[in-house]
């Protein structure tokens, strides 16, 4: 693959790259490789970070005081984390909006949709886009980088934040005629079916640390191989990135070759990360061959972004084998007949719950309320262990399959399974429904849109 810089015209100077992040510990997350690299490469390296994370969850127990305390003094610790990370690192530090060592930041973290934090009236993902992309572009008329790496459209993992800094990068280099070279980060599927297998082998079970097995679920910058298009691969700075990470001491706990956050779930650090060129206009990818792909192209990832626009409501699906409760969320729970009564959901084939259902035959499904949404980020957490899964999710068994049915659901099925039909890379499996639980009163419904959660009454 190419390197960033490859088919970048520098002339009389170092090159010069910029990575546009939206919180702290993002920059050594994604691209804690490239930074390492390109510094030692002697090329000058610049990192924007858009806000001081102050709805991150905190990990040590001696500073989970910080987290939504009155004050944000959160932001004022990771303000500290993040310069001890960038000094480490050996890079140009920048903070949207802030032209002085101690000023107050102009953004703040947003949270997740439909948080309270969601309508801060700083909150990033809230500022008008115009505004977003000037203050980015104030940076990049101080920097005039040859090279801006940020996220793809999706956000990596459609954060509201992660999303905000896209389109408000794209948007800042949009009508310029001298726009550098603009990458997002994207990483191939075989790298990380690699890296699970490596983890596996290689993460102490005592840790009780969550290992994405080959069949969970992938983030959204996960992409098939082809889309990558360039690459910085340099496992001698795996040190220099693990050593950075140290210093984000209340979002990140660092191990021999990997890495966890809050939710437990552990990455490995493998001394390479993916690109592709985004078209500067567009924000969209650009084909290998050096052309943009078309507003209508059948791309993988710009078709998950489309979809991701339909609103959806969202449910947990179970079912159990050999003693174990198998749950995931869904969005794609249809109903097919009246006569008879009949549903359909569309699977992944590599999910445990597929295998699982195919085994049992039965299943039950829970339509959940909006404030439900921790059990719906709970369920859909890859490489989460069966063994105790529900015990955070109180539940009934249902009379007609046993299943595990959600309490404070907007609504209940059970369901056995009467055909299962393989497509692509889904499997469509129609069920007859066996029972209708329905509460008495209804609140909001929890539902998906973008790749964020939200809520409708």
């Amino acid at each position: 693959m190419k390197g960033l810089l490859d088919g970048v015209a520098v002339a009389g100077r170092r090159p010069r790259l910029l990575f546009v992040h939206a919180h702290p510990d993002d920059e050594t997350l994604a691209t804690g490789v490239a930074l390492a690299h390109h510094v030692a490469r002697g090329d000058e390296v610049h990192v924007l970070t858009c806000t001081l994370g102050e709805e991150g969850e905190v990990i040590p127990e001696h500073l989970a005081h910080l987290e939504g305390a009155a004050g944000d003094p959160l932001a004022a610790h990771r303000r500290v984390e993040l310069e001890g990370a960038m000094a480490s690192l050996g890079v140009t530090h920048h903070l949207l909006g802030v032209t002085s060592p101690g000023e107050p930041t102009a953004y703040r973290d947003s949270g997740m949709v439909g948080s309270p934090a969601a309508s801060h009236p700083r909150a990033w993902a809230g500022v008008d886009l115009a505004e977003a992309a000037s203050a980015i572009g104030e940076v990049l008329d101080a920097v005039r980088p040859d090279v801006v790496v940020t996220y793809d459209a999706t956000g990596g993992y459609w954060h509201p934040d992660h999303v905000r800094t896209h389109e408000a990068t794209v948007r800042a280099l949009a009508s310029r005629a001298d726009a550098p070279a603009l990458y997002a980060v994207l990483t191939p599927q075989s790298w990380v079916l690699e890296d699970r297998a490596w983890l596996a082998e290689h993460v102490p079970d005592d840790l009780g640390l969550v290992v994405p097995g080959p069949r969970d679920p992938f983030a959204s910058s996960v992409v098939p191989d082809a889309v990558v298009t360039h690459a910085v691969i340099d496992p001698t700075v795996v040190a220099a990135q693990s050593k950075a990470l140290g210093f984000h001491e209340t979002q990140v706990v660092v191990g021999d070759g990997w890495y966890a956050l809050s939710n437990h779930v552990v990455a490995r650090l493998a001394g390479r990360e993916g690109f592709a060129r985004l078209d500067p206009d567009t924000g969209q990818p650009v084909s290998a061959g050096g052309s943009s792909v078309s507003q209508d192209a059948l791309d993988p990832a710009r078709f998950r972004q489309a979809m991701g626009r339909l609103v959806s409501g969202v449910t947990v699906l179970t079912t159990t084998t050999a003693g174990h409760d198998h749950a995931m969320t869904a969005d794609t729970l249809t109903s097919v007949s009246l006569d008879p009564l009949l549903v359909l959901v569309c699977v992944e084939n590599e999910t445990r719950w597929l295998a699982a259902v195919a085994q049992a035959g039965v299943f039950g499904v829970s339509v959940l309320s909006a404030d439900q949404r921790p059990l719906a980020q709970w369920f859909a957490t890859p490489g989460r262990p069966l063994h105790g899964q529900l015990d955070r999710a109180p539940h009934r068994r249902g009379g007609q399959t046993g299943m595990a049915l959600l309490d404070g659901a907007l609504m209940q099925l059970e369901c056995r399974v009467t055909d299962t039909h393989p497509a692509g890379d889904h499997a469509i499996v129609v069920a007859q429904v066996l029972s209708v639980t329905l509460p008495d009163t209804v609140g909001p419904a929890l539902v998906h849109f973008r790749g964020s959660y939200g809520s409708i009454a």
